[in-house]
């Protein structure tokens, strides 16, 4: 393979998605790589719609007509196919969750009989614990359209993670700001990816250009958590870590399908110790009850 070879570059084609995508790329422009292109620009790449949400992505990079997956984290795959890698996490965002509200109301100012729009079940989940007598709503549009319904009076708000609303320079329209013990995010929110074909070391030696190492370390310490939780429980846990040098915290929570329990855990530990703490963890919630909970899906 040539060091000149164009190397494409795909992602979800939403707004939000496509201006974190042209970040990304800007990056690697600037850290030396001229030859990266949009998979836009290549028409023979793009194979229906399917091609433009996660699975068209990654099976696009298996077949070759890919060479890099830009996403969320939050977004990748876990279990990520044995042909793939994450290669580069870029600097991390703000990994929380936001409302935004018609009438600046903060969740606890909320009237019962509005709905909120929170599109991630694991935050809706959380937000009817804290909030059981609100009418919290699954949709899956953007924050342009949500903002749309919000101003025409269908919904009172919406939550979604904050990286998502900085992205669209929304931040003026945010009146709260979650904490990890009120709403965690799920793992790897608030940082991109950069997923890559394992073995490809051309291409990774390229998108490496731009990791941010602590990122890398806390996406990765969130996705070995979620290595040790039973399957079934997968979608019902949040988690967010924290890397310091060669220190690491990690904050984790299960959460009942209907929002009537939520159970809280955190473990800390050095380099080298990420699976024994994320183990340990995993323990220490499933025994406060999570077992049961998980059982309950």
């Amino acid at each position: 393979m040539s060091n000149d070879k164009k190397i494409t570059a795909g992602f979800k084609t939403d707004k939000a998605s496509v201006s974190r995508a042209d970040r990304v790329i800007e990056m690697l422009v600037e850290s030396g790589c001229g030859n990266i292109i949009d998979f836009r620009e290549n028409g023979s790449a793009i194979g229906g719609k399917a091609s433009l949400e996660i699975k068209g992505l990654f099976r696009m990079l298996r077949e070759g007509a890919l060479d890099i997956v830009i996403a969320s984290a939050s977004e990748v795959p876990y279990p990520l196919d044995d042909g793939f890698e994450i290669g580069a996490v870029p600097s991390r965002g703000n990994p929380y969750n936001v409302l935004v509200s018609a009438e600046e109301l903060i969740l606890e100012e909320q009237p019962s009989d509005v709905p909120i729009v929170v599109p991630d079940p694991v935050s809706r989940r959380q937000l009817m614990y804290y909030r059981p007598d609100l009418l919290f709503v699954d949709m899956d549009c953007g924050v342009e359209s949500l903002n749309g319904m919000m101003e025409e009076g269908k919904i009172g708000g919406f939550v979604v993670d904050a990286m998502e609303v900085e992205t669209l320079s929304c931040q003026d329209r945010v009146v709260e700001v979650f904490t990890s013990s009120l709403c965690m995010p799920v793992a790897g929110q608030g940082a991109m990816a950069l997923v890559t074909r394992r073995g490809d070391k051309r291409v990774k030696s390229i998108v490496e250009k731009i990791n941010h190492q602590p990122s890398w370390a806390e996406v990765s310490l969130e996705r070995i958590f979620l290595g040790e939780i039973p399957g079934r429980g997968r979608k019902s846990v949040g988690a967010l870590s924290r890397v310091e040098d060669d220190e690491f915290q990690i904050s984790a929570v299960l959460v009942a399908e209907d929002g009537s329990e939520r159970i809280e855990g955190m473990m800390t530990g050095w380099k080298g110790e990420e699976k024994v703490a994320a183990g340990k963890l995993v323990s220490q919630l499933l025994d406060a009850g999570g077992e049961q909970l998980i059982r309950k899906h």
